[in-house]
């Protein structure tokens, strides 16, 4: 019975084969520069799922009027349990059950401009596809395109000869009040539980929380410590930026920083204190004068873990946080122009000498570039 409810339509879209693929010879080079030499050209795939109990003409519409642009593209049509014969040179690239895909629930919702009725609780789903035209060894490529052409956080990576059935929809459960025992368990303990409740904190910051719940006097429950942690997390804390750093210049320690924040930038800046600074360290971003009666208000947001996990959706994330902050500033900025920074690590480091679940810089960097191409940056 699953299997027939996740059966699925496939729609995959091409571009013709005399116009150029950008996104395909993208693809190639980022094959060739992790190792895999192809010769061949690489074109690239615009796929969607769609329910398998659609009939053929409604998929075909769909297909049609739709998702294919009938000026650069065609579309291939593959019925549920149907296998493209060009699959084996083929990879697949689709987001892991339960992240967001923002191409698919803009595809379900203008499904309805079309007249198409989804089954109850029914989506679309979107996927890339990656095409080589000539001999290629099926299983490297599926190895290899895991490092160079998605994100096994949040992605997968299939063969294209295969069939693809959607992802289940998981019907929604109520979860029951649930209460941590923090009060008197010892340091080792609290570790433990953060580590199994994935919570990222360190025993000093653990202790910290079952301190305000000893004075508080009762057991937080699991949503709290969540919170917590969310809350108290590097990305939202910034728990290095404004942390105790050690400076060491060519081995040889320098200074100690209690705050490496407070002690360099706001330090400065409120030691020189110019009167073209209007307003710093208050506001969702900083003002400073262009002319007696204009200013800029200017925003940077770090975004390094985020984009170390998803570079592509914490890069977009990022510039997305900046521009907000800018029309939060005062009575309102204006966003006129964005500038972004990305520093990542060393360019020539071995993918051996990476800690465990990292991707390596020059893959970073591409994707936060990539990320913040939609915003024109």
């Amino acid at each position: 019975m699953t299997e027939i409810q996740n059966a699925a339509w496939r729609i995959e879209l091409e571009i013709d084969e005399n116009r150029q693929d950008p996104v395909g010879v993208a693809a190639k080079q980022a094959l060739n520069e992790r190792g895999f030499a192809i010769k061949s050209p690489i074109r690239s795939v615009r796929g969607f799922l769609l329910p398998g109990i659609l009939k053929r003409e409604a998929v075909e519409i769909a297909a049609n009027k739709l998702f294919a642009d009938p000026v650069t593209e065609y579309a291939r049509i593959l019925a549920p349990g149907e296998v493209f014969a060009g699959g084996k040179n083929m990879v697949l690239v689709r987001r892991q059950p339960g992240v967001s895909d923002p191409e698919g629930q803009s595809a379900t919702r203008a499904m309805q401009l079309l007249d198409i009725t989804l089954p109850a609780g029914s989506v679309v789903e979107s996927y890339r596809g990656f095409r080589v035209t000539g001999a290629v060894d099926p299983e490297v490529l599926i190895r290899t395109s895991g490092r160079a052409l998605c994100n096994l956080v949040i992605e997968t990576v299939e063969s294209g000869d295969s069939a693809i059935m959607m992802h289940p929809t998981p019907a929604p459960q109520r979860c029951p009040r649930r209460e941590i025992p923090l009060l008197g368990v010892d340091l080792a303990q609290l570790e433990q539980i953060s580590a199994q409740m994935m919570l990222a904190l360190t025993g000093e910051e653990m202790l910290a929380v079952q301190a305000f719940y000893q004075k508080e006097g009762r057991e937080p429950v699991d949503v709290e410590l969540e919170t917590l942690a969310q809350t108290w997390s590097e990305h939202c804390k910034h728990k290095t930026l404004t942390g105790p750093v050690e400076l060491y210049i060519d081995g040889e320690h320098v200074r100690s920083y209690d705050n490496l924040l407070k002690e360099t930038v706001f330090a400065a800046t409120q030691q020189l204190s110019p009167e073209w600074c209007w307003s710093v360290f208050k506001d969702n971003a900083g003002v400073i004068e262009l002319t007696p009666e204009t200013g800029i208000a200017i925003k940077v947001e770090t975004h390094n873990h985020p984009s170390a996990l998803d570079p592509y959706g914490g890069a977009g994330t990022g510039i997305g946080g900046v521009i907000r902050d800018i029309l939060g500033t005062g009575l309102g900025a204006r966003p006129i122009a964005a500038i972004d920074v990305f520093c990542v690590g060393q360019s020539d480091i071995q993918r051996a000498d990476l800690p465990p679940g990292t991707m390596h810089p020059d893959r970073i960097l591409e994707g936060v570039i990539a990320g913040d191409d939609p915003l024109q940056v």
